[in-house]
């Protein structure tokens, strides 16, 4: 997302003026990036532990059904939108 803002911006665009940018992931959490861009949270730590916890009950019983992770997505909305 913010390749594609220095990018918009060469091109004589400005965010979010002429165009909306989102991001995927909330890198904002965890670094000071330059632009306060909206984004998509997805609580990387709650996939995580649900993650791992799947592996470690398929090792104990590797027959059990295979499941879907679904994980709760939030937007988180900035300057960029």
């Amino acid at each position: 997302a913010y390749e594609a803002i220095t990018v918009l911006k060469n091109k004589g665009l400005e965010v979010p003026k002429d165009i909306a940018v989102a991001g995927y992931d909330n890198l904002e959490e965890y670094i000071h990036l330059p632009v306060s861009l909206t984004t998509i949270d997805t609580n990387k730590k709650e996939l995580t532990k649900k993650a791992i916890q799947t592996l470690k009950d398929r090792m104990k019983d590797f027959d059990r059904p295979l499941v879907k992770l679904v994980n709760h997505a939030k937007v988180i909305k900035r300057i960029t939108a």
